[in-house]
């Protein structure tokens, strides 16, 4: 078979077509070798199931599945193609984005999956345009607008933030299977980290608390696309000046979910 252009290859996630800029995949096996009491290795066995990683990085030309964020999935499981290949027993791993003046949304998104890789690789082409969600409009990755809320004092004009969300899970097999019954959603955690004239009133020892919700709007239509919530402790100050340059203050900030 000779090799795929990028376009040809098919991303799909729990019902979603991805146009993702980049995208690769993986599955690891654990085993570990067997020895007879000699000392001698007869064979290898399994001491885990399957686990395979999936990244992709795309563009923000619209909502986000609440799926695809570690803060508001569940213990849901979904089903993926790529390039053919299908596997099952999906979850969300971490999900990052930066946002700054004259710059698309570029989105990067992790996820685990629990089984193998079944059928062969293949070609697969969606033209974009003829996707429902097209709407008879182009979608674009700089189409949107954004607006901070409950900035802390003195901060008033900011120049970037970054905004990355990540949940720790474990899956549980039942003996004599060979893929889990479930995959427990454990710590997640989101951070959002800005940049401005300021850093606000000095942190104390044990953080001092923020509420921060990022949102996201169509520019044309005005509507909303999505809200980045955190409301935790600013854990991190930094300023900074160089020649010819401004001072710039940068805060971080942290919240555990469970």
């Amino acid at each position: 078979m000779a090799f795929l252009r990028y376009h040809d290859v098919q991303v799909k996630i729990d019902g979603d077509n991805i146009f993702a800029q980049s995208a690769s995949i993986g599955v690891d096996a654990s085993v570990s070798e067997v020895r007879h009491t000699d000392g001698d290795i007869f064979r290898y066995a399994p001491t885990n199931g399957l686990r395979g990683q999936l990244s992709l990085e795309y563009y923000m030309t619209g909502s986000i599945n609440t799926n695809f964020n570690p803060i508001t999935a569940t213990e849901t499981a979904m089903d993926g193609i790529f390039a053919g290949l299908s596997f099952s027993n999906i979850y969300a791993k971490s999900l990052t984005f930066s946002m700054e003046p004259y710059r698309p949304i570029l989105v990067q998104s992790t996820f685990d999956f629990y089984s193998d890789l079944s059928n062969t690789i293949s070609s697969s082409f969606e033209d974009p345009t003829a996707n429902a969600a097209w709407d008879g409009q182009g979608k674009y990755a700089h189409g949107a607008v954004s607006y901070l809320a409950g900035l802390p004092d003195r901060m008033n004009n900011t120049i970037s933030f970054d905004y990355s969300s990540s949940a720790e899970r474990v899956p549980v097999y039942l003996i004599g299977e060979t893929t889990p019954t479930r995959v427990t959603l454990e710590k997640t955690q989101c951070n959002m980290r800005l940049k401005g004239s300021d850093i606000g009133g000095v942190i104390q020892t044990s953080g001092t608390n923020a509420n921060i919700t990022c949102y996201l709007e169509d520019i044309n239509s005005r509507s909303n696309i999505a809200n980045f919530n955190v409301n935790g402790e600013i854990i991190s100050q930094r300023l900074s000046a160089s020649d010819n340059g401004y001072l710039e203050g940068e805060i971080g900030v942290s919240q555990v979910h469970r």
